[in-house]
C-alpha cells in the first residue's frame, strides 16, 4: 500500500503528514479515517458550517467514492485535502410540454367544415335555412340542429381520434348541443314573422348564432387543460363564425351556392373556436 503526503490547513495551520492508503478501497471511506486520527491530535480541517470535504491532486479535484487505484494518480504528488461550500445540486428542470401538436390546431376546421358540408348535402333534401324569426318552420328547424348536430359530431369524433376526450364524453357534447340547438331555435319560433328586411337580417343573424354558439361551447368544456379562458374565446369566435355565416347565406345571387359556403365556413370556424384557438393560445404559452 502507498504512503501519500496529504496537506491540509486546521486549527494549528498549513500541514502535510504521511498517510498509508488502500488502493483497492475508495478515498471517501479512508480519509474519514484520516480525519479521525487528525481529530485525536486535536487538529479540525478549517472551514464554515455545512461545508464538505474535498481532496484534490496535482489541482484536479478527485472523487470521493471511486477506487484510489482507478483515480490515475501517484505518491510523487502530495493530496490536498479541505473543506469546501457544499454543491448544491439543481435538478433539471423538466420541460413542460404540450401532449397538443400542430395538427390538433389545423385538423378541427377542416373537420368541422366537413361536417358542415355532408349537413349541406344532406339538407338539400329539406329546405333552405331560413331565419327562425322571419318564417320559422319544421323543415327549416331539422335543418339547423342538422347542421349543429353534423358540425358538433365531426368534431367531437376528432377530439376522441386525438385523445383529447372520452368518447363517453364526445357522445355527451354532441346531444347536448343538439339539445341545445333544437330548444334555442324552437324558442326563437315564436316571436313571429319580421316582414322587413332589416328585422329579416337581423333574425338571421341570431339563427345561424343559435347554430354557431352552443355547439362551440359544448365542444370547448371537456378541455379541462386549456383553462376557463378557452370558453371566452369559444364565445368570442362562434359569434363571429354565426354573423359571417348569416351574411354570406343573405348574399344576393345564387341561394344554393351561397348557403353551401356559409355552411362551411360555419363549420370551420365553430371548430377553430371550439378546439384550436385554445389549443394554440395553450401550446404557445408552453413554448414560452
Amino acid at each position: 500500500m502507498p504512503s501519500y503526503v496529504i496537506e491540509f490547513d486546521s486549527n494549528h495551520g498549513p500541514e502535510r503528514r504521511l498517510f498509508t492508503l488502500d488502493d483497492d478501497r475508495t478515498l471517501e471511506i479512508q480519509l474519514f479515517q484520516v480525519l479521525e486520527e487528525l481529530g485525536q491530535t486535536g487538529r479540525m480541517l478549517r472551514g464554515a458550517p455545512g461545508d464538505e470535504l474535498a481532496v484534490s491532486w496535482n489541482g484536479v479535484e478527485l472523487s470521493m467514492h471511486a477506487p484510489l487505484e482507478t483515480l490515475g494518480i501517484n505518491a510523487t504528488r502530495p493530496l490536498v485535502l479541505r473543506m469546501r461550500p457544499r454543491r448544491v445540486v439543481v435538478a433539471d428542470t423538466p420541460i413542460k410540454t404540450s401532449k397538443y401538436s400542430l395538427r390538433h390546431i389545423v385538423l378541427p376546421p377542416v373537420e368541422g367544415a366537413l361536417g358542415a358540408l355532408a349537413a349541406w348535402g344532406l339538407a338539400g333534401m329539406f329546405t333552405d335555412l331560413r331565419a327562425p324569426a322571419s318564417s320559422i318552420d319544421r323543415l327549416d328547424l331539422a335543418v339547423a340542429v342538422l347542421l349543429a348536430g353534423a358540425i358538433g359530431l365531426a368534431l367531437s369524433a376528432g377530439s376522441v381520434m386525438r385523445k383529447l376526450v372520452r368518447l363517453s364524453t364526445a357522445v355527451a357534447c354532441t346531444l347536448l348541443a343538439l339539445l341545445v340547438g333544437v330548444l334555442t331555435l324552437a324558442a326563437l319560433a315564436v316571436v313571429g314573422d319580421a316582414p322587413t328586411v332589416q328585422h329579416f337580417l337581423v333574425a338571421r343573424v341570431a339563427a345561424w348564432l343559435l347554430i354557431a354558439l352552443p355547439v362551440s361551447l359544448v365542444v370547448t368544456a371537456p378541455l379541462r387543460d386549456l383553462g376557463v379562458h378557452r370558453f371566452g374565446e369559444a364565445a368570442v369566435i362562434a359569434t363571429c363564425a354565426g354573423v359571417l355565416s348569416a351574411l354570406v347565406a343573405s348574399l344576393p345571387g345564387v341561394s344554393d351556392l351561397w348557403q353551401a359556403v356559409a355552411f362551411i365556413l360555419c363549420g370551420a370556424l365553430v371548430g377553430a373556436a371550439a378546439i384550436s384557438i385554445p389549443i394554440w393560445r395553450t401550446s404557445s404559452a408552453i413554448a414560452s
